[in-house]
């Protein structure tokens, strides 16, 4: 496998299954440089980490073929002595996820604010070289991310129905957090709120009457979202 040369610009890899996080987390950074890869899974990330030795690399914790501190001790273990580790950044929807346990630079916990991925990688990147906030940092990014969102929403919500159907409270929750994080990186704070709601509703009591209530209130803020969608 060739190794990319990159001797004037650091290399930033992002892996995240989730289209819509990876997709925010990508434009933050491109707007320090234009050096991003991404990967959807762990295998990927892994192989790309191989090719592009980045100096910094956004690790999902929860990935569709394996977690994400195996995908790091799988890079460290392959990683050449005469180069630099790359620094890892953990993110996760789970608060309790600790990246200092294995040596992280530190843990985003989703959603993450474009503002503090920038700083972030702007902090660990400048000794590689200066990096510079693009002149376009400003430009609204909003309509691809809401784009990605109605897609992900064509893919969730049955899926959501069926586990709800089916009395799965684990696996309704999962999409749930996945909505969240979603709709909190669009500012859709109807779709958030209602989420949250049926999240708190199925880790509590599950009473049927309030999870029915929050569930048609979530159905109502996409249906919004939706027809709001096609004026942009």
């Amino acid at each position: 496998m060739d190794i990319v040369s990159h001797n004037r610009h650091p290399w930033v890899l992002v892996v995240d299954d989730h289209d819509l996080s990876r997709h925010f987390t990508v434009q933050a950074l491109r707007q320090i440089t234009d050096h991003v890869k991404q990967a959807r899974n762990g295998r990927e990330g892994i192989e790309l980490a191989a090719r592009f030795r980045p100096e910094m690399i956004f690790l999902d914790v929860h990935l569709p073929d394996t977690d994400g501190f195996s995908v790091l001790r799988q890079i460290r273990t392959s990683w050449p002595d005469d180069t630099p580790e790359p620094g890892f950044v953990i993110v996760s929807g789970d608060s309790s996820i600790n990246g200092d346990e294995v040596g992280a630079i530190c843990t985003i916990t989703k959603p993450a604010r474009s503002r503090d991925i920038k700083d972030l990688a702007t902090r660990h990147l400048s000794p590689f070289r200066r990096v510079e906030e693009a002149k376009d940092s400003s430009r609204v990014l909003l309509p691809s991310l809401r784009n990605i969102f109605l897609d992900d929403l064509e893919k969730q919500c049955p899926m959501l129905d069926q586990h709800i159907s089916a009395l799965d409270w684990r696996s309704a929750r999962e999409v749930l957090h996945q909505l969240i994080a979603a709709s909190a990186i669009c500012q859709e704070a109807d779709i958030e709120f209602y989420c949250r709601l049926m999240s708190q509703e199925l880790a509590d009591s599950c009473h049927p009457k309030k999870l029915s209530c929050a569930y048609f209130g979530l159905l109502r803020a996409i249906d919004q979202f939706r027809q709001s969608s096609q004026d942009w």
